[in-house]
């Protein structure tokens, strides 16, 4: 170690390079002060053990000056002890005037200044290189961090509309396939691919909530949420500053801006990248007139080029409504509903003709007309239908597709055509009891649909329910069990009941416990040797999945359909792989016993998913609050008939109306399955561990194994600070069926924001790109010099350069000679334990600093130079690969089918031309470098 420490000399230090540039200060004794001004702080060390490292430069090479220009080194004098540099303009400055934020990054300055990391940091470099590498040739990054099932046909649209340059689309799938899944997998891929930064999601008020915990427990995607405590607390907007973009992620409901007026010229203002709006058809909209939720979207979305429509299907919706959404997505495309309604005509014929060629019928002369009228111009009609064969079909179809489908715009996908759900099995227990525990029941029924005022507390201790409840229970103590009811009240009072009477495990799931207990509770409920049964609120029908159980109680039931169907969705959920039983325990002659006949019999909401719940509530929710409200016991048995049979008309015209080229477009089962096979063979959790154990060891991180591809992760040393864990520790799970099961535990994956971290502190920075390795024991001195190179190109993010140019990190192995020896190298030391070089006097040594190391790296360079033209070669070929067909093909369809649109085929363009321009001038990089030393080291060093 050099001691010849004096005033105003340029240090910097080894254990905290982020100090940046240090100035000798003061030498007082055995101690030196050192001041590291651009992090403004001071640090005293012994003479002797002071762990620095001086800074120098030679001629040729450039320094930052005070005024943070960068200068052209022309010559190079020491001066009692400080070295002066020449640059041009300014003559002769001292490295005392040099700028304190200097930092050294490029991997052959940091080694020839003497400045290198331990030989681990430098692996861990080169293996995150690789899984880079993996990670961006896989096309998949994105969609690896999702705490979500491998449900094929949510990949599929998550796939085909994150592709696009400028998405918006309307997901129009039925209940319980995952339109919410869906829009936060477009988002988040596009989110980590670079594509947007900026998102606003709009939702009812009363999904703000469960939006957040979705994006948080699903995707690692923290939003702020603008509510009333938001709106209170906010900075005066008023100023320049536009207060929305101190975050880039927000949630709103959409009623909040009406109750707020003030927030509704900063959303218009700040510059979204996307925008999602949940339960879309609730904002209503007719030729006459629009509602200011609506008029307030249409204004956003005008100026945003990406926006996602979740919505119900249009054959809920009707016409009109239908008609509003896509007014939203395209308003120069669809300007006027009446001709809508005429192509609509059109495209319900081709509809037609489509289920005919689908079902293998023999077309009749007016479909071969309709196929004339529609398609003559481009194909042989003729020809193709005289033999209809499989491969004649299918080019038909196609054609239809191209032409007349809406699926450019819009996906929807139905449950009789999924797999993966189970049957709903019904169970309805008639109890009997006297008149006064009836009217008791139909008090709290009155409560529960807002009649009366709600009942604050209950009692159930002689409730005839709970005595089912238990006997039920007692059954089969290993089945869970689901029980729902509409408010905390009745949850408690339900609860002090059980625990009076039976000895079972119960969760609590309700509204005023916070996310992290009800994470617990949760969490309790799915161990196999946890909770039986939780008892839960409404809440629990919002977002949670509870699929693991395969038995639901209904303690009461609500007032709405579409919220019954909610509260069954928890079990009734596509991968759920067993048949789920509802049961219904209600009192005779009360009105219970009616609103569970009129569910079974008449929405039939037990047996079946309910597509028109909204629909039945607007027909029937009157008359049946009349029902309600009376005193006397009812039997309604034709108002249930009267409500059967609009369903099963409505459920026709649903059936009928439903457009079969849309179904098509809409799922493509071997395309999906291609996605996933990628993200199966990249999401690999053995070799995730395996990193994950290289880069605790590296940064000081104590992994602690608790099962199998689970661990807890606990703090270590300083380098801890820079990754998301807390002093308590951190869960992780490798393990996708686990991570579905307990959303107390994190699921660790490529994208999740801790694997980001760390790829940001080692690839983002200088870590690791300078070592020096010694193998002490070695039975003959060598020195070698390790280079890795990788491929770069400048561009913007979003056009995604470093997936076309993914490419294993290229390495080389010199020796002294300038020879090739990364053979000889591994023969040489692969019995040999490495040590980190302990004494910085070998790269001091002026042999190596000024001849060896950079004869070397001339060579090195020279070695890989034109390295890179196979390598730009095949990334130019995958570009036109997987572009130019793009680009084709919507151009070709723009010609025929308007729901393309001019904006997506324009930016896609720009993204190929830039992109092929971008490629072509990528550069092969040092990345990083190591010396390598074997036996004992010289002397003097």
């Amino acid at each position: 170690m050099n001691t010849n420490f004096i005033s105003g000399q340029r240090w910097i230090s080894d254990s905290e390079p982020e100090l940046g540039l240090g100035i000798i200060s003061a030498i007082e004794g055995w101690l030196v002060k050192i001041d590291f001004p651009a992090a403004g702080s001071s640090r005293q060390y012994s003479v002797d053990q002071a762990p620095l490292t001086r800074i120098t430069f030679k001629a040729g090479e450039e320094v930052l000056l005070e005024n943070k220009i960068k200068a052209k080194v022309l010559d190079v004098e020491l001066r009692d002890g400080l070295s002066f540099y020449q640059v041009p303009s300014l003559g002769w400055v001292c490295e005392s005037d040099l700028s304190p934020e200097f930092r050294l990054t490029k991997a052959d300055k940091r080694l020839l200044q003497g400045l290198y990391d331990e030989w681990p940091m430098f692996n861990l470099r080169l293996e995150m290189q690789r899984a880079v590498a993996k990670l961006e040739d896989s096309g998949v990054r994105g969609f690896l961090g999702p705490r979500v099932d491998l449900i094929p046909h949510q990949f599929f649209i998550a796939s085909e509309v994150s592709e696009r340059e400028q998405p918006r689309v309307l997901l129009a799938d039925e209940v319980g396939l995952g339109k919410t899944i869906e829009a936060a997998m477009i988002l988040h891929k596009m989110l980590l691919s670079g594509q947007v930064t900026r998102v606003l999601i709009l939702v009812p008020e009363a999904l703000a909530f469960q939006w957040f915990v979705e994006m948080l427990r699903k995707f690692n995607l923290l939003f702020e949420v603008m509510d009333e405590k938001f709106s209170g607390s906010s900075p005066n907007f008023s100023a320049k500053e536009n207060p929305l973009n101190d975050h880039q992620l927000w949630i709103a409901g959409t009623q909040f801006f009406g109750k707020n007026p003030n927030w509704s010229k900063p959303v218009l203002d700040a510059d979204w990248d996307m925008l999602i709006v949940d339960e879309a058809h609730h904002l209503t909209w007719s030729e006459q007139e629009a509602s200011p939720e609506y008029l307030f979207v249409e204004e956003i979305a005008q100026t945003t080029p990406r926006l996602l429509l979740l919505t119900a299907t249009p054959e809920q919706l009707g016409e009109e409504s239908h008609f509003a959404r896509l007014r939203l997505l395209d308003p120069n495309r669809f300007t006027n509903f009446q001709k809508y309604l005429t192509e609509q005509v059109t495209n319900k014929k081709v509809a037609d003709l489509a289920n005919a060629i689908l079902g293998q019928e023999s077309l009749s002369k007016a479909h071969l007309a309709t196929l004339k009228k529609h398609l003559g111009q481009f194909i042989d009609v003729s020809k193709l239908t005289a033999n209809l064969n499989k491969n004649n079909r299918t080019i038909l179809i196609q054609h239809l597709l191209d032409h007349y489908s809406s699926a450019h715009i819009m996906y929807r996908n139905q449950r009789h055509v999924m797999k993966g759900f189970p049957k709903r099995i019904p169970h309805l227990h008639e109890l009997k009891v006297d008149d006064e525990l009836v009217q008791a029941v139909n008090e709290e029924i009155r409560a529960d649909f807002g009649l009366i005022e709600d009942v604050s507390e209950y009692d159930f201790s002689a409730n005839p329910r709970l005595a089912w409840i238990m006997q039920f229970l007692l059954e089969d103590t290993d089945r869970k069990v689901l029980i729902l009811c509409r408010t905390k009240a009745k949850l408690m009072a339900l609860d002090a009941a059980l625990r009076q009477r039976i000895n079972v495990g119960i969760a609590l799931f309700h509204e005023d416990m916070d996310l992290l207990q009800r994470d617990r509770a949760a969490n309790w409920f799915a161990e196999s040797e946890g909770a039986q049964i939780l008892i839960a609120t409404e809440i629990g029908s919002e977002g949670r999945n509870f699929q693991f159980a395969h038995h639901m109680i209904l303690f009461d039931l609500p007032e709405n359909p579409e919220l019954l169907e909610q509260r069954i969705g928890r079990l009734d959920r596509i991968g759920q792989a067993t048949d789920i039983h509802i049961h219904v325990p209600y009192m005779k002659k009360s009105h219970a016993e009616f609103l569970a006949k009129w569910y079974h019999s008449g929405v039939n909401s037990f047996a079946q998913v309910n597509h028109v719940g909204h629909l039945i509530r607007k027909q029937f929710h009157q008359r049946l609050v009349q029902f309600i409200h009376s005193s006397e016991v009812i039997n309604g048995e034709s108002f249930i008939e009267e409500t059967a049979a609009y369903r099963q008309d409505v459920e026709v015209q649903m059936l009928t109306g439903r457009d079969r080229l849309l179904d098509l477009q809409s799922y493509n089962a071997e395309a999906a399955q291609k996605v996933l096979d990628k993200v199966q063979a990249i999401d690999n959790p053995d070799y995730i561990e395996h990193f994950l154990l290289l880069l605790c060891d590296v940064v000081g991180i104590h992994p602690e194994p608790l099962e199998h591809h689970t661990w807890l992760l606990m703090p270590g040393h300083t380098l801890v600070d820079l990754f998301p864990i807390p002093q308590k520790g951190l869960t992780f799970t490798l393990n996708r069926r686990k991570a579905l099961r307990h959303e107390d535990i994190e699921y660790l994956t490529w994208d999740h924001p801790f694997m980001t971290a760390a790829f940001d502190f080692v690839l983002g920075s200088e870590n690791g790109n300078s070592s020096v390795l010694h193998y002490e024991n070695a039975t003959a001195r060598a020195c070698y010099l390790r280079g890795v190179f990788n491929v770069k190109a400048v561009g913007r993010s979003e056009w995604q350069l470093p997936h076309y140019l993914a490419h294993e990190p290229i390495e080389i192995v010199l020796d002294h000679q300038g020879k090739e020896a990364a053979t000889r190298l591994k023969k040489q030391t692969s019995h040999l334990t490495p040590l980190n070089l302990k004494d910085q006097g070998l790269l001091q040594l002026s042999q190596l600093q000024d001849v060896l190391i950079p004869t070397l790296l001339k060579k090195m360079e020279e070695q890989v130079a034109g390295l890179e033209a196979p390598i730009i070669a095949t990334s130019l070929r995958r570009l036109e690969e997987q572009l130019s067909p793009r680009l084709n093909r919507l151009s070709e369809l723009k010609q025929v089918n308007p729901n393309v649109r001019d904006e997506e085929i324009d930016q896609l363009r720009i993204r190929l031309e830039h992109s092929r321009e971008a490629l072509c001038g990528a550069k092969l990089e040092l990345d990083s470098i190591q010396l390598i030393w074997l036996g004992p080291l010289p002397k003097g060093s």
